[in-house]
This record gives structure tokens, sequence and C-alpha cells, in this order.
């Protein structure tokens, strides 16, 4: 992961922000099944939902919850859990990155913001020995709304902490990782295309 310490020295930090599914490592989940349980609870509430492909499904996601209340937001929740745990065949990790992670932990305060549920997270952190890098680990069961909105990285901080949003990045794969950085004020850095993307 030679990119990312090139853009740490180009541009210092002191909190480093990652995601977990495609980041850190690669769930072997089956999405169709939860695709096609989250269009049935959405078409529960709205007969004529679509999932339209132009918009992240993720925001879609955000609208039912803030429309319908914190039971559709359970529904949610527990539906992610299904397809996490009986759809899947395990994980791939990502060594080179999780490689960087003690030299990282030396500098920098590590934490961890993912759209997935924190059973599926701390299972596979236990598996990795990764239990105590990140603080705090904020999944998709402590939040109100999920990536992109900037909910997550709102109870990441303190609220008596000093802080600068150029002291933060955020380290991910998706374009909800980017939107969610980008939400947040703070720079994203895209494991996938190695791609740096300031905040302004």
């Amino acid at each position: 992961m030679q990119e990312l310490l090139v853009h740490l020295t180009a541009h210092p930090k002191k909190h480093l922000i990652f995601d977990f599914d495609q980041t850190l490592c690669k769930l072997l989940v089956d999405w169709r099944h939860w695709h096609e349980n989250i269009a049935k609870l959405f078409q529960s509430y709205e007969p004529s939902f679509k999932e339209d492909e132009a918009t992240h499904i993720h925001v879609q996601e955000n609208y039912f919850i803030s429309k319908y209340g914190p039971e559709v937001k359970k529904e949610i929740d527990n539906i992610c859990y299904d397809a996490e745990k009986n759809y899947s065949q395990g994980f791939v990790p990502d060594r080179e990155l999780i490689a960087v992670l003690p030299s990282l932990k030396e500098k920098y305060s590590l934490s961890l913001w993912s759209s997935n549920d924190r059973r599926t997270i701390d299972s596979v952190f236990r598996e990795l020995g990764l239990t105590e890098y990140f603080d705090p680990t904020i999944s998709v069961n402590d939040v109100k709304l999920i990536k992109p909105d900037a909910d997550g990285f709102t109870r990441l901080i303190h609220p008596n902490f000093n802080y600068s949003l150029s002291d933060y990045l955020m380290i991910g794969d998706s374009r909800s990782d980017e939107n969610a950085a980008k939400n947040s004020g703070i720079d994203f850095f895209n494991v996938i295309t190695k791609e740096y993307i300031k905040a302004n």
C-alpha cells in the first residue's frame, strides 16, 4: 500500500478512518439476496419502488429511513446481517493493507466506519487479530443513516474534542465511501484506484 503512505507524507493527517468490506477485506457474500429483500421491504412501504441504478442503494435506504422512521432502519439492519451470515462463503483479507496497520497505528489514530453489521466485523477482526487496532468502530448498527450520509463520521468525533477536518482521511473503495468523505468534509483515498481526493 505504498501509494497510501506516499499520500500521507504529502498530506499529513492525525486520524485515519477505514471502511471494512472491499477495503480491509472482501466479504464473499452473494448480495443478490440482500438486494431482493431490500426491494421487497421498500415495496411494502411504496409498491412502486424500483432500485435506481443512477442512485446509490444506500441513498435510497436513507430516504426510507428518513421518511418512515427507525422501524425501517431495524429491518434494514436485519436484512444486512441475514445476507452476511447466511449467504457468505467467508472473506479474503487485504494482506497488503493489513500489513501496514501496525506502523500506521504508531503514527495515527485508527477508526472504522462501515455499513456492515457489527457481528460480522467483530468476527472477522477476531480471526485476523485486528480487534485492538480501531477505536472507535462504527457499524451499520450504530448509525441512524448509512453512508454516504455523514452520520457515522459525527459519531466518530468526541463532542468535547477539538479537531480540524483537515486532520482526517477516509480510506475506502466505493462511491459511497467517497461521498461519505465529501459529506463529512474530509479527504478520501480510494484503495482500488489509488486516487487521493481532497475535500476542498
